[in-house]
């Protein structure tokens, strides 16, 4: 019980020096100093006292990815020591997600902890955005990037973080009349952050998503639901609407948004989509030179002179080759068709998926470790109460 109790404690606080530090390459160090806590925990409980320990059969998959990107790295003759950085990370991210899957399967309820440690993160972000400054962190510009360090980042939290209270809704969390205000607050600040503060335009599609899939999935029509809805798409709208002179950038940034099909830099007022655009092709044009292999992982920016591709689909296609790029994205597709014995998880799950599905149109996430936290709570959800789906190990 003891032991479980610090598990909690600690990924309560992994959680949270995860969103405040992991970007951060002066104080990154805190962040790793709890993972390899966490690291610890698991040796003293898994190997020590329980002499056992699981791995969940998907994680094949993952496993595969990595073994074929350090061969196409091979292949092509990459040696230099730095190239193989990203394999030494998937690696320890493979390495973290059985640590994590072990701690939190063995207690279930210990996910809200982390879950939570992400939030306070967020509502420290919000808050010193709101009550300290919006150059706390040291950004300049209109756009608001907390301590993530970009904004693209910093909204796939925010949006992560509408998964997890949609999370907690499907648990019934929110019981209580009290709860389900503070709930509505703590969202109405979400969507409010993600438009006017960190103007991402792939936030506003994910926000679009998300609201569109909750209600085809979870939506009754009674005259309750439907008073609550109006309710809240009016003050929503409001709150909007009122807001818009404020943030005249924030705005035409996402306006841009109907420019998307306009690929001349005079007519584009965000010349951004010009350089994604441009990566993209060039991506493409490199995956047709090598399209079994690809360049060998990392490599894009590297041969192009430039950074990542801003895509992530185009990232492993271009650099792992069709092989990596199937590897990777069946291992997602897994568990959006993994049928859950709860329903309602089960949906919780594919809104999940898609959010990151989306996410990975606009940024490399491969190796972004917010990303793969998401990813191992939907594998706990879908894997832990299954052992047909784990491998099991006694020692």
């Amino acid at each position: 019980m003891i032991l479980k109790n610090v598990n909690k404690m600690f990924l309560f606080f992994y959680g949270l020096t995860l969103v405040m530090f992991v970007n951060d390459v002066n104080y990154t160090f805190i962040e790793t100093i709890f993972s390899l806590i966490l690291l610890l925990l698991f040796f003293i409980d898994n190997i020590l006292i329980q002499k056992k320990f699981k791995i969940p059969k998907i994680l094949n998959l993952l496993f595969l990815f990595i073994f074929f990107a350090l061969l196409g790295l091979a292949l092509n003759n990459v040696w230099q020591y730095e190239y193989f950085d990203p394999i030494i990370t998937l690696f320890k991210i493979f390495i973290f997600l059985i640590v994590l899957y072990n701690i939190i399967s063995n207690d279930n309820d210990s996910v809200k902890f982390l879950i939570n440690g992400i939030l306070l993160g967020v509502i420290i972000n919000i808050s010193i955005g709101y009550f300290v400054g919006r150059d706390f962190f040291g950004q300049l510009g209109y756009r608001y990037a907390g301590s993530l360090q970009n904004p693209n980042h910093y909204s796939f939290i925010l949006c992560s973080s509408i998964i997890f209270l949609i999370f907690y809704y499907t648990d019934g969390l929110f019981n209580t009349i009290f709860k389900k205000i503070i709930a509505l607050i703590f969202l109405y600040i979400i969507i409010f952050e993600i438009i006017f503060f960190s103007g991402s335009r792939i936030g506003i599609i994910t926000l679009i998503f998300i609201a569109f899939y909750f209600l085809l999935m979870n939506f009754k029509i009674n005259i309750r639901n439907i008073s609550y809805l109006i309710l809240f798409s009016v003050v929503l709208t409001t709150v909007v609407f009122l807001s818009i002179e404020f943030f005249p950038k924030s705005i035409n940034r996402v306006l841009s948004l109907t420019e998307i099909s306009e690929f001349n830099s005079s007519n584009i007022s965000d010349p951004s989509f010009m350089y994604r655009f441009s990566y993209i092709i060039k991506g493409i044009e490199y995956w047709t030179e090598n399209p079994i292999i690809g360049l060998g992982i990392d490599q894009f920016r590297h041969v192009n002179n430039s950074s990542y591709s801003h895509n992530n689909y185009v990232e492993l296609l271009s650099t792992t080759g069709i092989i990596g790029f199937l590897l990777y994205y069946i291992f997602i597709a897994k568990l959006f068709f993994k049928k859950n014995v709860n329903s309602v998880k089960f949906h919780w799950s594919q809104i999940a998926i898609i959010t990151l599905l989306i996410s990975d149109l606009t940024s490399v996430s491969y190796l972004e470790k917010p990303y793969w936290i998401v990813l191992i709570i939907l594998i706990v959800v879908n894997y832990s109460k299954h052992s047909n789906r784990n491998y099991n190990f006694k020692l």
